[in-house]
């Protein structure tokens, strides 16, 4: 018998029940959520546990007074070892509670970032009591940043289980923080997974949101061939599905993958079929979205009235749906557009109040492609120090958001997705 055998049997019931049932977890830190999910106990009574773990050295805290923790490194595999030996069936059962626990977790972090209320299966739902209750954007996105590993292993020990319909709905449910936080490169990971998953089961939904914010993280990464393919994909989904809504992102997204290639005529082929397939009232939510991109293909070409009459009508469009962040990027483009006719002054006032909605939605990408174009405008107009202080903030954030210089404005109007 070894010191850590003798350890964990002078442990009480519910301590060495925790501590084999956390040696189950795919997850590299636990924390009190984690270890009352699998305990099935109040919050505060698996904290207690967590602590007697503490004081036995086997746990630690990753930083004082945060609630995560990390087993001790000379702890290695013994909890699987005597989880294997006590409680075999936990092997399945302790990662799938988690799991459900992520996924309702990941899913009301969703809400605060999209408005939208998806109902996700779970197989062991978790108590109400033991899923955050976020209240802001700031502490949505604060939690998936703080369990973004944990959310990794998560998923891929599901699709590792052949828990095929949690993973997908867990890569849908973080899909829109992921790409808040600019990590495109692993979420494009994930949904290599996700769609396998989707694919196994023959979930046409599950599919075609794969498919879609896949491709939209692909985009991001400049993978544009690949993501041309995914968006293809995503029609012929779409079309066996007959989701009118699928099939209109697909032809949106490939407007996008074909300006970023620089071919504006294709974009805008792409743009006029989406704009006729969203033309009716039902998908009002949409319409705006194809508009800002046709505004866009017209800033690109030159064309700064056109480009100005198409995005006040987006900006129009998404006020009336109280959509403040695709106002946002409208007011954005508006700005460039002013900035292009020679009007600064219009120019900065849509610049700054593009900003302010953005630090609001804590979208660092939208605020650093602003400030870029805010200092274009003040070069032009002769403001050497306001530009000079816009670009120096922008290039502050190119490691948060995965951008690197672009030679012109042109070439980042045409390039970011």
């Amino acid at each position: 018998m070894t010191a850590l055998d003798d350890l964990y049997r002078r442990f009480p019931d519910s301590v060495s029940r925790l501590y084999r049932r956390l040696g189950f977890l795919p997850t590299p830190v636990v924390t009190s959520h984690t270890a009352a999910v699998v305990l099935d106990v109040a919050r505060d009574v698996a904290t207690q546990n967590l602590e007697l773990l503490v004081r036995a050295n086997v746990l630690k805290q990753t930083r004082p007074g945060f609630d995560f923790y990390r087993f001790s490194p000379y702890v290695h595999n013994h909890p699987r070892e005597v989880g294997e030996e006590d409680e075999p069936e936990q092997e399945q059962e302790a990662p799938r509670r988690v799991l459900d626990w992520y996924l309702a977790t990941a899913a009301r972090a969703r809400e605060q970032l999209t408005d939208q209320t998806l109902g996700y299966a779970h197989t062991v739902a978790p108590s109400q009591d033991l899923v955050p209750q976020f209240t802001s954007l700031s502490g949505a996105l604060t939690w998936q940043s703080d369990h973004q590993e944990n959310l990794q292993r998560v998923i891929e020990d599901a699709a590792a289980h052949g828990w095929h319909q949690a993973t997908w709905q867990l890569v849908d449910a973080n899909a829109p923080g992921l790409h808040r936080l600019c990590r495109f490169r692993l979420s494009t990971t994930l949904h290599e997974l996700g769609l396998y998953s989707a694919q196994r089961i023959g979930t046409q939904q599950g599919v075609c949101r794969m498919l879609s914010s896949g491709a939209e993280a692909l985009a991001h990464t400049g993978e544009i061939d690949r993501a041309l393919d995914w968006y293809r994909s995503l029609g012929e989904a779409a079309r066996a599905a007959g989701d009118v809504f699928a099939e209109g992102r697909h032809q949106l997204g490939l407007a996008v993958c074909h300006r970023q290639a620089g071919d504006l005529e294709a974009a805008e082929s792409c743009l006029a079929d989406v704009l006729e397939l969203w033309g009716g009232h039902e998908h009002r939510h949409e319409q705006p979205r194809a508009l800002a991109e046709l505004g866009r293909i017209f800033l690109l070409h030159g064309d700064w009235r056109q480009a100005l009459a198409i995005l006040e009508a987006a900006r129009h469009n998404f006020l009336t749906l109280a959509d403040a962040h695709g106002v946002a990027k409208t007011l954005t483009l508006t700005g460039l557009g002013h900035s292009m006719a020679g009007n600064h002054a219009a120019a900065q006032a849509e610049f700054h109040h593009a900003m302010g909605i953005f630090r609001d939605y804590e979208d660092v990408y939208w605020q650093t492609l602003t400030r870029e174009f805010l200092a274009k405008s003040a070069d032009d107009d002769g403001d050497d120090q306001t530009a000079a202080h816009h670009r120096e903030q922008a290039q502050k954030n190119y490691p948060l958001c995965g951008l690197t210089p672009a030679p012109t404005v042109h070439d980042r109007l045409r390039h970011a997705p």
